[in-house]
């Protein structure tokens, strides 16, 4: 939701709420640990932005959004928790330089990941990923450099997309598995930028889908899972 020329009006807690909708905080307050109040379904453009005392914020269940911006910088977030089974979509450039942001306690869902929503989260270990997302968009986990392994689950009722650069230089990235649902990767063969300076990263995948072939184009490790429960073949 969106109000034109709408003027901020900040609660004793420091949020500026409206029908549901948490559009601003008071950047003037010293806080480092918040709770958003339930009823909250989503967080707008830059609402968070440059909060450099925060170190923690606990999401409602109502969270359904977050969007573009709305903790970009926030230099000292270590952790975002939620209650369980709770989920939400993200824009881009949500966590962008949240370099000390370690868990998110919460599943990532909606039809993509924004563009470098995660980038620089250098301290970010573990991402769950919903099976509704369709594309990891360009840059999402870039300089991930925790990050050890992404299972992207399945969606066989959709293309999906991994966008250029999405885990570049993800230092750490030991495993990726990948569905055979992901047709695109890149720009398509030969793109190695999506794993571009990751050490030494191994793809998890069927053989003979998309994700194999790209990992084979681009000299990149791959573990083949025969489906039905068959052996898992090491190449």
């Amino acid at each position: 939701m969106y109000i034109r020329n709408r003027e901020p009006e900040f609660d004793e807690n420091g949020f500026d709420i409206y029908n549901g909708v948490l559009f601003g905080y008071d950047k003037n307050r010293e806080d480092t640990t918040i709770s958003i109040p339930d009823g909250v379904s989503s967080i707008e453009n830059g609402a968070f932005a440059d909060c450099n005392n925060l170190e923690s914020v606990a999401l409602p269940e109502s969270i359904q959004r977050i969007s573009d911006y709305a903790f970009i910088r926030c230099k000292s977030l270590k952790s975002i928790t939620a209650p369980d089974n709770t989920a939400f979509s993200v824009g881009n450039s949500v966590f962008f330089d949240c370099e000390s942001l370690e868990s998110i306690s919460a599943t990532i869902e909606g039809d993509s990941i924004g563009f470098n929503a995660f980038e620089n989260c250098i301290s970010l270990k573990d991402i769950t990923i919903s099976d509704s997302v369709q594309v990891i968009c360009e840059a999402a986990f870039k300089n991930c450099k925790s990050l050890e392994k992404i299972n992207i689950p399945d969606n066989e009722e959709n293309i999906s997309v991994i966008g250029r650069y999405a885990f570049a230089g993800c230092d750490a990235l030991k495993t990726v598995t990948i569905p055979d649902s992901v047709q695109v990767i890149g720009n398509g063969s030969y793109d190695s930028t999506v794993f571009k300076n990751c050490l030494n990263p191994t793809v998890v995948c069927n053989k003979n889908s998309s994700a194999y072939n790209f990992a084979k184009e681009n000299g990149i490790k791959v573990k083949t899972i025969k489906v039905k429960n068959k052996d898992i073949e090491k190449e």
